[in-house]
Order: C-alpha cells, then sequence, then structure tokens
C-alpha cells in the first residue's frame, strides 16, 4: 500500500505519541538484539519491534499506523508482548524485553535523571491544533456545577489554608499542568493533593 508523504508523517507522528505529550523511548546500548523477523504477505522480510501491550487510549496510534500500513511499508512489523504494570514497564524496555514504549516527557525526564539509559523521540506539536474544536482537548478540568471555582484564579481565595484535592496521577501531565497553573498564580504547591 503506497502512502504519501503527508499520510507517512502523520501516521509516523502518530506511532511517536502515544498521547498528546507522550514520548517514545528505548533503551541506548542495548545488549540484547532482535533477530526476530517476519515475512510480509508480499514476502518482504520484516523487523519485529517488541512493546507492551496497552488497555488505553495509548494503543491507538500503533494500531492506526499499522492498519494504514505504515509499519510493513518500513520494513517493521509490531509485536505485543502482553500488558505490564506500569512501574516496569521501563524495566522491559532496559532488560531488552521491549524495544519501545511511551511516557510523558516528564517521566521520561525523571528516568534519565534516576540513571535509565533510554533516549526519547517526540513530535514538536501544539494539541489540539487550532483548526480543532476546544472540545477535542487532551486534558480537562471540571467542578461541581454549583462549584465558587469558575477559573483558576479563583482557586486563590478557596478554602485558604486548606488543601485542594485534585485527580492526578504523578509524574504526568495530570500533575504537571495544575502544579505550573498553581506557580502561576502564586497559590502554592504544598496545597496540592493528588488523587486517583
Amino acid at each position: 500500500m503506497a502512502l504519501k508523504r503527508k499520510q507517512k508523517l502523520a501516521a509516523a507522528g502518530a506511532v511517536l505519541v502515544a498521547a498528546v505529550l507522550a514520548i517514545v523511548f528505548t533503551a541506548l546500548g542495548s545488549k540484547k538484539t532482535n533477530p526476530d523477523a517476519v515475512v510480509s504477505d508480499n514476502g518482504k522480510e520484516l523487523t519485529v519491534i517488541r512493546t507492551f501491550t496497552r488497555t488505553d487510549c495509548g494503543i491507538t496510534p500503533y494500531l492506526v499506523a499499522d492498519q494504514i500500513g505504515f509499519f510493513a511499508e518500513e520494513g517493521l512489523k509490531i509485536v505485543y508482548t502482553g500488558t505490564v504494570d506500569y512501574n516496569q514497564q521501563l524495566a522491559t524496555i532496559l532488560n531488552g524485553d521491549n524495544d519501545i514504549g511511551d511516557a510523558h516527557p516528564n517521566e521520561l525526564a525523571m528516568f534519565i535523571k534516576g540513571g535509565a539509559a533510554v533516549k526519547g523521540v517526540s513530535r514538536d506539536d501544539i494539541e489540539p491544533l487550532d483548526e480543532k474544536d476546544v472540545d477535542y482537548r487532551h486534558m480537562k478540568y471540571f467542578v461541581k456545577a454549583d462549584s465558587p471555582i469558575k477559573t483558576w484564579s479563583d482557586l486563590v481565595e478557596y478554602r485558604v489554608g486548606s488543601e485542594i484535592l485534585i485527580n492526578g496521577t504523578i509524574p504526568s501531565c495530570s500533575t504537571f499542568v495544575p502544579s505550573t497553573i498553581f506557580d502561576k498564580f502564586g497559590i502554592g504547591r504544598e496545597r496540592i493533593k493528588f488523587v486517583t
């Protein structure tokens, strides 16, 4: 299946980003090699690239790229190795059980700071693009209909001295964004309590 250049670029971008800010990472200098290869329907040898199975929207870029033929055209075959607990995903890359994974930039930074020999590849993009409906934004924040909070600045005077509970899992965009906004409004990060 011949893909146009723009389709290839779009598919490549989709593969590299499992979520808006997700980064695909791979181990540097891994001692394990991937000798696996398969043959496509048209007889072309494909190099197997292993990755853990995702049970959320993170799987979408991989599935779309595979279905439109991007991987096969580039000589690749994605093989899913099964679900892996989040705290074991990096280990499966480092020990060579998987070839690629994905993470948010702040997670990847923590991996590297912690000594993990990985590198990230990402597209440079704003999400959503200006021509898209804002209803399709990756992240939204909401409060109860009768809440006194209507804007971020309302949090400055909201329950002063008390913790403000926000849904989020550290480290991810769901915690990075509110923390940065709290800094902007001078609210103080010590008032944030992230809950899942």
